[in-house]
């Protein structure tokens, strides 16, 4: 897969971005985080901004470049993007991607075969060039002498040419927060509730019950609004069921009530010998925990806990991680919280039932989110704990 021939990834939400693959680290120039790192890139995402006077960011040596994307917003039509060595660079002039020194085979703006950008939008660029190039002097945000005002959350190169259908795999992905090969591999379901209920990653579109209604949320993004009586119901899609495998599910949220019994998400209310899997915080309890509790159709289930001692009024991000041949795991703000054995439950978890946001999913007991609801992000794998640190790190999708 085209994955395989990735050479640096970049997360740039902070001034000296990490390289997430290889080993060519950043160094900002004229970067501080206080002025330079924003909360309103795509979906609310943390992202480096540029002045376009005197900020850049330095990444040294890359070799073998074939095929470069990023996720950039210019400021006007006309911005210095990304130098690769002297007298090689990529603009936007006029509207227009423009190649000094270089030569493409290919344009893609959004996956779509195209050398056309607009000004103040959130844009995946990706720039296939017709020969491997060594990258003497990476840099971001000028071709050496001048530079871009533009806003930039991530940036990969390859040492491949990317077709069509895979820089749409790669836009889609890019679009979706995603930030480590894993990560783009293994992702299910993505729903950031900016304003919609799409599942932009595996097509389960989810569809409000009860009042559909969005608020302002962490970093600026806008997120869903529950009122306790409201919840998404996303369908029983094959891609939202995981049988016998290991599987994750992340979640950023925002409550205002510490004495109920509160679903986050769920396609099935665990009790007994139930078949799916519940995620909850539990204020009705001492210490308020988070519990997620997983069922596979035998008496006795697996419950894990995590006491909190509190979590209203403030945006949180939480993991739940079933390793299933050892441990599950909950990992909440970028910590461990706690983890037990979840071999007593090997058998399949698929069910008919509907995976839900904000409410339980069978009608036994409806236990209504009240409060915000961000992402929920849905993986076939079970996420580690600096997986789940590089989620919260970013502002969680």
């Amino acid at each position: 897969m085209y994955m395989d021939n990735l050479v640096s990834m970049w997360d740039c939400s902070e001034i000296n971005p990490q390289d997430l693959y290889g080993s060519n680290d950043g160094t900002g120039t004229g970067l501080t985080a206080a002025a330079n790192i924003i909360g309103c890139g795509l979906n609310g995402n943390k992202a480096l901004s540029f002045n376009g006077t005197d900020e850049k960011v330095d990444f040294g040596n890359a070799d073998s470049i074939r095929t470069i994307s990023m996720l950039v917003r210019p400021d006007t039509t006309t911005e210095e993007l990304i130098l690769l060595d002297a007298g090689k660079d990529i603009m936007v002039s006029s509207g227009t991607v423009t190649y000094t020194g270089l030569t493409a085979t290919a344009t893609y703006v959004d996956g779509v075969p195209t050398t056309s950008m607009v000004a103040d939008q959130w844009q995946v660029l990706t720039c296939v060039l017709n020969a491997n190039v060594s990258a003497a002097n990476l840099e971001l945000a000028t071709d050496g002498t001048n530079f871009g005002n533009i806003d930039v959350e991530s940036l990969q190169v390859f040492s491949s040419a990317l077709t069509q259908q895979q820089a749409i795999d790669l836009m889609r992905k890019t679009r979706a927060g995603l930030l480590s090969p894993r990560l783009y591999e293994n992702i299910v379901a993505h729903y950031p509730l900016n304003n919609n209920a799409l599942d932009v990653i595996g097509g389960n579109d989810g569809t409000w019950a009860g009042t559909e209604a969005y608020a302002d949320g962490a970093y600026g993004k806008s997120v869903g609004s529950f009122n306790g009586a409201s919840y998404i119901n996303c369908g029983n899609g094959s891609g939202l069921k995981f049988g016998t495998g290991d599987f994750s599910i992340t979640a950023m949220f925002n409550t205002n009530n510490d004495t109920t019994r509160q679903v986050i998400v769920a396609d099935e209310g665990v009790t007994a010998s139930a078949v799916g899997f519940d995620l909850t915080y539990r204020g009705d309890l001492a210490n308020d925990p988070i519990r997620i509790q997983v069922g596979d159709g035998q008496v006795g289930i697996f419950s894990l806990d995590y006491n909190t001692g509190g979590l209203a009024g403030g945006w949180h991000v939480v993991t739940f991680a079933a390793k299933r041949d050892s441990l599950g795991y909950i990992f909440l703000d970028g910590k461990y919280g706690n983890s037990g054995d979840i071999t007593g439950n090997p058998g399949s978890i698929t069910n008919v039932n509907d995976l839900v946001i904000g409410r339980q999913s069978d009608s036994l007991a409806l236990r209504y989110w009240t409060g915000s609801l961000g992402t929920i992000k849905l993986h076939n794998i079970a996420l580690t704990l600096d997986e789940h640190l590089a989620l919260w790190r970013k502002g969680m999708i």
